[in-house]
């Protein structure tokens, strides 16, 4: 019963999709939802010029960081801080100009500042299941043509053709080296994850010797904001495995020992947890 009325709902939804209708619940950032009809969009004039800026930034040949730089440097807010206006959510003030990556290449990726709507971007896989199957970007389905467009499609397209002619030096599944520490490894500073860099005119003998950590803060934001704090991959593997043998060593030489020690530590963290 769940998964034919899962499978009915589904259908609906893709319907409306099809048919032109934006039917989140939240309004792509540059846009709001229509007062007449909630499920269309119309330009919202306080943070239009705001994604025009970025496109602008993007035809001039800046990359994420740059662009992310120049627009926590000038002190543009970023989309969430717009929310806690609308919604009274909490957001550090500190870091209303800390823009993200990642959202940055989602504005310019996305077809909506075209005037087009995009439909099965990342579907469920299953009623039973809540992870989504990811689509690329330029595989996506959309409907045209079904709002005003803050960026013109020549312009779009333009963007679109210098994002994908640029080789991503920072895009680690591009190599043979395998990440197993993603967003695990933090800087001890500021907290943030480590970017992996792979320094393919550096001549060693593996991937493993070419490839570099360092904090995203300083990616960002240069030292003003924090350090790079550089550490090599092969350092981070070698102190890693040696801390693996150690605590293999424990259980072979001391099995009870290592036993309470894990127990007391997991009863701490509980306790930690609970308070």
């Amino acid at each position: 019963y769940a998964k034919d009325t899962s499978r009915k709902i589904k259908s609906a939804l893709r319907t409306r999709k099809k048919s032109g209708k934006y039917i989140s619940s939240n309004a792509p950032f540059g846009y709001q939802k229509d007062p007449a009809d909630h499920n269309h969009l119309v330009i919202d004039p306080n943070t239009a010029p705001v994604v025009e800026y970025i496109y602008s930034m993007a035809e001039e040949g800046l990359g994420l960081h740059r662009i992310a730089k120049r627009l926590h440097d000038e002190k543009v807010l970023k989309p969430c801080y717009y929310k806690k206006e609308m919604f009274g959510r909490f957001i550090d003030d500190e870091k209303m100009y800390d823009w993200d990556n990642a959202y940055i290449s989602q504005v310019l990726h996305s077809p909506v500042y075209a005037g087009h709507i995009i439909y099965e971007a990342k579907p469920t896989v299953s009623m039973k299941s809540k992870k989504r199957r990811y689509i690329p970007f330029e595989e996506r389905a959309i409907v045209p043509n079904t709002h005003e467009a803050i960026i013109p499609q020549d312009r779009w397209e333009n963007v679109q053709r210098i994002l994908y002619s640029r080789s991503g030096c920072f895009m680690c599944d591009k190599t043979d080296y395998d990440n197993i520490f993603k967003g695990i490894i933090r800087c001890a500073d500021c907290g943030r994850t480590m970017l992996v860099k792979v320094e393919h005119r550096r001549k060693r003998n593996s991937v493993l010797e070419q490839t570099f950590y360092c904090c995203s803060t300083y990616r960002k934001y240069g030292a003003k904001a924090c350090d790079s704090h550089n550490l090599e991959a092969r350092v981070l593997h070698e102190a890693v495995f040696a801390d693996i043998q150690a605590h293999a060593k424990a259980a072979v030489s001391n099995r009870e020992a290592l036993v309470k020690k894990i127990a007391n530590q997991m009863h701490l963290r509980v306790s930690s947890d609970r308070a």
